[in-house]
């Protein structure tokens, strides 16, 4: 039995799709971790013990959050790969140094940081809160 799936665009109004909603298929894989209790738990940071690490090593914060919610405002140095493409462009990213991975409030990010381990980092930590946590503890950022 097929169930409607609704949303909401801004400018068309209420509209009926008859299929799953999809993602990219290295997301999918990985989902599993966001929607059930951790069984290998993930390293995770406060958003100042990334800002202090980060000051003092040579890690990389990649925000995985879209392009709109990136534009909009980030922590400071943060690169920018959206969840969906993050296991097609992990070779951009440094395999023996640390990566911090942030989203909005620390879900998506938890998502990234499987893909990166089990793609061989060795140090894939989720910043705890995301950037809103970051924006709390007064952090920089910038547009």
């Amino acid at each position: 039995m097929r169930h409607p799936v609704w949303f909401v665009p801004a400018d068309l109004g209420r509209q009926e799709m008859t299929g799953p909603v999809r993602t990219a298929p290295e997301v999918d894989r990985h989902m599993h971790w966001f929607q059930r209790p951790d069984p290998l738990p993930l390293e995770e940071l406060d958003p100042p013990q990334v800002a202090d690490e980060l000051a003092t090593s040579s890690g990389v914060l990649v925000d995985v959050r879209e392009a709109h919610e990136f534009r909009a405002g980030r922590a400071a140095a943060a690169l920018h790969i959206p969840l969906g493409q993050l296991a097609g462009r992990a070779a951009e990213l440094p395999r023996d140094r640390p990566i911090f991975l942030i989203c909005a409030t620390g879900n998506r990010s938890k998502v990234a940081a499987r893909i990166l381990l089990d793609a061989g980092f060795s140090r894939a930590v989720n910043v705890r809160g995301g950037t809103a946590a970051w924006m709390r503890h007064g952090l920089p950022m910038t547009r």
